[in-house]
């Protein structure tokens, strides 16, 4: 280190000592006795930068970083690890930048390309990122990170086969390394290998007990695992819970005033405020919200955002990112904008926040729409259901109190971009096209035996399956293997990976006169869709919610017709369905506006039972500050339905 002076270096040293033994608050003392000594000391500077960072306080760490620049401006590290303090801030551009600056003044750094690829892959620069990577092993060929994130790009890429190489690359060079575990059950789930997904997320946790995102993909991995019962996944996910390290939240005092007829502040948590399910479940809350008696605050993980994004940010009365920002930091914040309700929209979905509900930061939690199960979090007040979904005496799988809505769990608020419904390609082809435009995920190898059944009883019909995984040759070979070893040809299959441009997405809808259903894990908002584009759905619901989801779309339009009670009715539904091509046409002329005139589209009914759920939470906590049986009336004429308690 270039200090001009003895005193200032010794202090220096003795800080990076003491921060490397943990003594955080000796090793800042350290450094600004060596700061007194010398100002212009670099090195002191940026080891001030790297212990704010490890606090959490990016932006200190920021200045910090600047300052060691400002006086030694070629000072490769100090643009590094201003990168890494820029990403924590969610300035990807900038962080970027000084990693661009750090690479160039250090070429041969294989952390500074590898920090270099983490900020490209935030900015869904996938290729850039890749080569970023690749490069950083290339420096240092037994670095595990880089395969691993790697092997995340490929992952988004879509590439499963080549991310599972690096992965598993990445584990060799570092058999403890949780995250590649991790990321290697992501690409086993995607692929359909449940079980050994569920081995290798069971891996990570082994390697760190308290790793909260392998936990949540685990759980995630068991609801769409055909295998497993529903007393392994309440009891699955209570273990999590379990494990959870939180602030004592027994008897904790909220201050927000407990009047029960005032106007409530309502904090939405998620990283989906965007062209995602869940930003488009949102819409019609948000486009018909009551503003004299609800403001919402909107704690946003969303990296990209885009129109949808957009959209939502205009309907919310304040807008905070959520990126970077710890769980306490959050938990503190939403305590200081006094949230009355808070409302989880992941579950245990990616990039979730239910830790940070685990610190009870609001009189009123409870989850929708991002999850089809229980979150297994007991600080979780409710879960919003519907009758169909979750129906009566099936409450004690949630440790939730259920609480349901008179209608479908979400409403469908109709695209701007959504083309002209067409003729059905049985009237332009001559022969019916069966589609599922879900993710792979669902299709398990008994979901593949069932709809190889329906296309043997159709004889000439084709099954179209759109999802991005099928971008990959691997994948589109492994899926085209499997329905052989059913007695369908490849040929009578169309696997596409789908237009990136949601209109044109939805334009492909006109490709199918029928959509079938995956199970156990059915479709949401892809079933919406389809119905819109005219399209009828033959759904086989079970016992847990994932799995009866298009199921409580189908009641609300009244198409029970298209509900099968087990396979062999699965089949015949389809058949009959495509046995009839003026049936099909009649419905893909008529469908639309039989949705649009259902509850299924209307959205200020949606909002005001909404609301009306809401405001029964908050009253029951107002009453007796702890979650009690709802008995509550909809604003709208009907039945609002039953509330169970736990």
């Amino acid at each position: 280190m270039p200090a001009h002076y003895p005193e200032a270096r010794q202090q220096a040293q003795l800080a990076f000592e003491l921060h490397k033994d943990g003594r955080i608050p000796d090793a800042l003392n350290a450094f600004d006795r060596a700061l007194q000594i010398e100002p212009d000391y670099a090195e002191a500077h940026l080891g001030r930068g790297n212990i704010f960072l490890f606090q959490g306080r990016a932006d200190a760490a920021l200045a910090a970083y600047d300052l060691a620049l400002s006086y030694r401006g070629n000072f490769a590290e100090a643009y590094n690890n201003r990168g890494n303090a820029l990403e924590r801030l969610s300035r990807f551009i900038e962080a970027l930048q000084s990693y661009d600056r750090a690479t160039s003044l250090m070429p041969f750094s294989a952390m500074f390309h590898f920090n270099r690829g983490n900020a490209l892959y935030r900015l869904g620069r996938l290729d850039e990122a890749e080569a970023a990577y690749r490069k950083a092993s290339q420096i240092d060929g037994n670095y595990a990170g880089p395969h691993a994130n790697c092997g995340a790009v490929l992952m988004a890429k879509r590439l499963l086969d080549e991310a599972l190489v690096e992965i598993e690359e990445a584990i060799r060079l570092k058999p403890d390394y949780a995250e590649a575990h991790n990321n290697r059950g992501n690409i086993l789930s995607d692929k359909g290998q449940f079980h050994q997904a569920s081995k290798a997320y069971r891996k990570a946790i082994e390697v760190r007990r308290e790793y909260h995102e392998a936990w949540s993909n685990y759980l995630r991995c068991l609801n769409y695992d055909p295998s497993v019962d529903e007393a392994t996944l309440v009891t699955e996910h209570q273990n999590w819970a379990a494990q959870l390290k939180r602030t004592n939240t027994a008897g904790q005092v909220h201050e927000n005033s407990p009047d029960p007829n005032r106007r409530l502040r309502v904090g939405f948590v998620s990283p989906d405020f965007g062209r995602h399910p869940v930003g488009f479940f949102l819409i019609p809350v948000f486009n018909e919200r009551d503003h004299d008696r609800f403001e919402f605050y909107c704690y946003s993980g969303r990296v990209l955002e885009d129109n949808i994004t957009a959209l939502l940010k205009n309907g919310a009365d304040t807008w905070r990112s959520t990126i970077g920002v710890p769980d306490e930091a959050l938990a503190a914040q939403i305590r200081a904008d006094r949230i009355d309700v808070l409302v989880d929209l992941t579950g245990h979905f990616g990039n979730n926040r239910l830790p940070m509900f685990a610190l009870k930061p609001a009189p009123v939690q409870f989850h929708w729409a991002g999850y089809s199960h229980t979150t297994g979090l007991p600080e979780m007040d409710y879960a919003l259901w519907d009758p169909y979904r979750v129906p009566e005496g099936k409450e004690a799988r949630f440790t939730e109190t259920v609480v349901r809505l008179p209608d479908a769990s979400f409403c469908y608020a109709p695209h701007e971009d959504t083309p002209d419904v067409v003729l059905s390609p049985v009237a332009r082809y001559g022969y019916v096209t069966f589609g599922s435009f879900n993710n792979t995920t669902k299709v398990n190898e008994g979901v593949v035996e069932l709809w190889a059944k329906v296309l043997l009883s159709v004889p000439e019909s084709r099954l179209m399956l759109n999802s991005k995984p099928f971008a990959g040759i691997k994948e589109r070979e492994r899926f085209e293997s499997l329905f052989a070893s059913h007695g369908i040809p490849a040929e009578r299959l169309i696997l596409t990976k789908g237009a990136a441009d949601y209109g044109e997405l939805l334009g492909e809808y006109g490709e199918i006169d029928i959509a079938l259903d995956p199970f156990p894990f059915s479709g949401g908002a892809t079933t919406q869709e389809a119905l819109w584009m005219g399209v009828p759905v033959v759904t086989m619901p079970g016992s847990t919610p994932m799995s009866r989801q298009t199921y409580s779309l189908l009641a609300v339009l009244n198409r029970l017709e298209w509900v099968a009670k087990d396979p062999a009715d699965y089949v015949r539904i389809a058949t009959d369905l495509a046995s009839d091509p003026v049936r099909l046409l009649s419905l893909r002329l008529t469908q639309r506006d039989r949705m649009a005139a259902s509850p299924l589209c209307d959205q200020k009914r949606f909002a005001r039972n909404f609301e009306a759920a809401m405001r029964d939470m908050w009253r029951n906590w107002c009453e007796a500050r702890q979650p009690a049986v709802i008995r509550s009336q909809s604003t709208i004429p009907g039945d609002f339905g039953i509330f169970s308690d736990r």
